[in-house]
């Protein structure tokens, strides 16, 4: 009867952990001020799932303000990249989206970014969030926040 319950209760120990997948290269999004000069103000950044998966589709909610630029509505845009962390290249396509609405420097924004498709990633790579403007091929940036994944 002992070895029945000592076994009985491996097997449910065995069970359990064999339901929780090991996903070694997995990272929690973990959002950090952009290390750029001249500096810029930090927005903060949520991701949803809080764990990007490749070829597969992530929300953002970005909020913040920034202290010396206006958000102009057509004009300045949410911006998010993908890139190499040892090299700083792209991975994958850029996603950008205008603001809609103009709001003054000093006052509260915030922004949700549906449906931002996420390239295959490598093992280590830096997730950038932006508020800026484009120009030419670049963005100029206003507001900023990376994480390293």
């Amino acid at each position: 009867m002992k070895n029945f319950i000592f076994v009985s209760i491996l097997l449910a120990l065995l069970l359990t952990v064999n339901a929780a997948p090991f996903q070694p290269n997995k990272r929690v999004l973990s959002f950090h001020p952009c290390n750029l000069q001249p500096h810029v103000d930090y927005i903060d950044v949520i991701g949803q799932p809080n764990t990007p998966v490749s070829r597969r589709y992530q929300s953002f909610f970005v909020f913040g303000k920034l202290t010396e630029h206006n958000i102009i509505a057509n004009q300045t845009v949410l911006y998010i990249e993908y890139q190499h962390e040892q090299n700083g290249s792209k991975i994958g396509r850029e996603w950008f989206s205008y603001f809609n609405t103009s709001i003054n420097a000093g006052h509260p924004f915030n922004r949700w970014a549906d449906d931002v498709p996420t390239p295959t990633l490598p093992r280590s790579y830096l997730l950038v969030v932006i508020v800026g403007r484009l120009f030419s091929n670049s963005v100029i940036p206003f507001g900023c926040a990376q994480s390293l994944g």
